[in-house]
């Protein structure tokens, strides 16, 4: 009966209920990071490849059409081959912006208006999350490649990516 009673003044004893409390709030919030982080919905994303021409250059890249797509992008790669990239598709024409949350290699972005025509190329820098990398138009198509490749390709505003069928 004894230790019954040293139970229930711990209990009733506010400064041992406080420090019960936040010991199980503490467990909660460990628990639930803890949960987060073991199903992480990045790793479960794939990107499908699709076929397209710039300025009449063959590539195939990495489709992201859908929200969870377009949010992980390029993030977390360490390489991206010479001729690989990204094709961010939006629903409908608007003006985009783009930051480098995440994204460890460098990178340029044209984006397109719905008919495919670049109207704007930019370069962005690894793990840039202070500029703001925006369309000068809207645009309904963004499209990452290494940074240098579209100059190197002589790739330009008014050319035309396609999605080749």
């Amino acid at each position: 009966m004894h230790g019954y009673y040293i139970i229930f003044y711990a209990y009733k004893n506010t400064s041992m209920n406080f420090m019960f409390t936040n010991f199980y709030k503490a467990l909660l919030i460990i628990f639930s990071l803890l949960f987060i982080f073991a199903f992480d919905s990045s790793d479960n994303i794939s990107f499908s490849k699709i076929n397209i021409k710039v300025a009449d250059i063959d590539l195939s890249v990495e489709l992201a059409d859908t929200q969870e797509k377009r949010a992980l992008g390029l993030m977390n790669r360490t390489v991206l081959s010479e001729n690989s990239g990204m094709l961010f598709v939006f629903e409908e024409s608007r003006k985009l912006r783009f930051w480098m949350k995440n994204t460890l290699i460098p990178l340029d972005i044209a984006y397109a208006d719905e008919e495919g025509r670049i109207n704007s190329i930019l370069s962005m820098e690894p793990l840039d999350i202070t500029t703001d990398y925006s369309s000068s138009e809207e645009s309904k198509y963004a499209l990452e490649m290494n940074q240098g490749w579209f100059d190197k390709n002589d790739v330009n505003i008014g050319d035309i990516i396609q999605i080749v069928k």
